[in-house]
């Protein structure tokens, strides 16, 4: 039996009409767990794949980081079992192309960041009284600071949508982030766009190469919320300020919800930006860590996020219904070692990463003397 283990079994590519494999759709964040020494996959899960007895394991995750994420760690842990796998990465059009993995040098430096956020956040709950993660301490940061000095928001593509110009155009109709998104996320379930989470056709110039998905009219669903912004900019405000931490590469499509929540503890008035008294000193100080780290910030952001995956040529996994076992074997082990051939060609810079990390350990250790000079400060910061 061939299986593929689907990181999600809903909208229309990720449907499969192959009597040869058997789909095991599971949500990757279920099975993935963190821990301070690394990445835990659920032995629950690893027993699952084990009942089916499969010739070999296709591995069907998204294109983004935490679909390659999942891969990865997957891909380890049935190495480790004798289970051969391989990543049929999925894209717009179905799974289609054998996919590599992330460098594991990589993957322990998201694991690395990942940890720091938390212990940052402990941190700050110890000296501080308030338990704010790395990241969402530097959003604000930057939100201050742009409160402050109040920039032309760009529309950088005229021509373009994303999920951040959806957003904005929900904002300007006096409507909520969460309404936007639920509507988004409403016309994907009803197949009107190919997903409610998209960079695509708005940033032209990526400093990566990933393109999980298409852009939001990529089915010729032309209603309002999916078409370009009409100017080419804007005045700087809470309706336009995601548009903006977007342009600026400091925010995700997958994270505008949280740290638009996160808004909520920090500012009584989120239209004007101006926060609860007892969280002014506190954001100041947190524009002062924005400003010192934005540059190291960003590059630390292209290591993590904007992984140098190599991709084979596509091959529809519909055409291989009538393929006997063996042959289908034989036709990835031609892609697999194609793609690797490719993947040689193109090394991953492990000393920048190793800048990068070392540049992030000066940034807390100096960031945990400044949090020690402020304790006792920032008193009584419940809202």
């Amino acid at each position: 039996m061939i299986l593929l283990i689907a990181e999600s079994s809903f909208g229309k590519h990720h449907k499969i009409e192959n009597p040869n494999i058997k789909l095991l759709s599971t949500k990757g964040s279920s099975i993935v767990n963190f821990r301070p020494n690394g990445y835990k996959v659920s032995e629950k899960f690893l027993e699952k794949i084990k009942s089916y007895k499969p010739s070999f394991v296709l591995i069907g995750t998204d294109l983004d980081l935490q679909g390659t994420k999942i891969a990865t760690l997957l891909h380890h842990s049935l190495n480790s079992l004798g289970i051969k796998n391989f990543r049929f990465a999925l894209t717009e059009k179905g799974y289609m192309r054998i996919g590599s993995f992330l460098n594991l040098s990589r993957l322990k430096l998201i694991h690395r960041m990942e940890r720091a956020n938390i212990e940052f956040a402990k941190k700050m709950k110890r000296n501080l009284g308030i338990s704010v993660g790395r990241k969402t301490f530097f959003l604000l940061g930057a939100i201050q600071h742009l409160k402050k000095t109040k920039p032309v928001v760009k529309n950088l593509n005229p021509n373009g949508s994303n999920t951040f110009t959806a957003i904005t155009k929900i904002l300007f109709q006096n409507k909520s982030v969460a309404s936007a998104v639920m509507k988004l996320q409403s016309l994907y379930y009803q197949g009107k766009i190919p997903y409610p989470r998209v960079d695509n056709d708005y940033i032209q110039d990526k400093p990566y190469d990933l393109y999980p998905h298409p852009n939001l009219r990529e089915y010729s669903y032309k209603a309002d919320i999916v078409m370009p912004l009409d100017k080419d900019s804007y005045p700087f405000g809470y309706k336009t300020l995601w548009l903006h931490l977007n342009n600026e590469r400091l925010i995700t499509p997958s994270t505008v919800l949280y740290y638009d929540n996160q808004l909520n503890k920090f500012f009584w008035n989120k239209e004007t930006l101006n926060p609860f008294k007892q969280y002014r000193d506190l954001l100041d100080f947190a524009e002062d860590f924005f400003l010192e780290n934005r540059e190291d910030y960003k590059r630390e952001l292209t290591a993590v996020y904007y992984p140098q995956l190599q991709l084979s040529e596509p091959k529809p996994i519909s055409t291989l219904k009538n393929k006997k076992e063996y042959e289908l074997l034989e036709l990835f082990e031609e892609m697999e070692q194609s793609l690797y051939r490719k993947s040689e060609e193109k090394n991953i810079d492990l000393e920048e990463q190793q800048k990068i990390w070392q540049r992030y350990r000066q940034i807390e250790t100096a960031f945990s003397k400044e949090i020690e000079k402020q304790k006792g400060k920032f008193k009584d910061l419940s809202p």
